[in-house]
């Protein structure tokens, strides 16, 4: 199945939902769940100390909740899914027009979204936690790409020896 089997319009609507799903999802966990117990009187220091730049923004993560953290990268992952599938839609279909290769599958479409959302979700892991810079965050992005080529190239060796072997019979 491909994209261009129902057009554009389809898609960027979907990229559209993804988007309000991620935000809507977002703006839930910010504004109604609290990272931890309101009545914590510890964490209140610890704020506190973190405004006066007595403590390090790594110690009120860790005194956080990890699930939420979890869901919360997890809605940045959406947003970031429906934002990035029509820039790597275009990336990929200008690419192969412009190399006159055959089409993009749709699993290798959305895999690459996959990749570029993850990125941008480990990012912002990475600045929650001040460890966010460009050479972390650029040698990230080279072991997505290297693991994404990796994968193409079995995909294409694969259909190199079934055409070989049904050529065979």
């Amino acid at each position: 199945m491909r994209l261009d089997r129902y057009g554009i319009l389809p898609m960027l609507a979907g990229c559209g939902l993804m988007i309000l799903l991620g935000l809507a999802s977002m703006n839930w966990l910010v504004n109604n769940i609290w990272l931890v117990p309101t009545g914590n009187e510890a964490f209140v220091e610890l704020r506190r100390a973190v405004a006066e730049g007595r403590a390090d923004a790594n110690a009120l993560i860790a005194a956080s909740d990890y699930g939420l953290i979890v869901l919360f990268l997890i809605a940045v992952w959406i947003v970031a899914f429906g934002l990035c599938l029509p820039l790597v839609y275009f990336v990929n279909r200008r690419i192969r027009l412009t190399r006159r290769l055959a089409a993009a599958s749709t699993v290798v479409l959305l895999r690459q979204t996959a990749w570029l959302g993850l990125w941008l979700a480990l990012c912002v892991l990475l600045q929650m936690n001040r460890l966010f810079n460009m050479p972390v965050a650029i040698m990230i992005f080279l072991t997505f790409g290297l693991i994404e080529t990796l994968l193409i190239v079995r995909k294409k060796s694969a259909e190199v020896v079934q055409s070989a072997v049904n050529s065979e019979r």
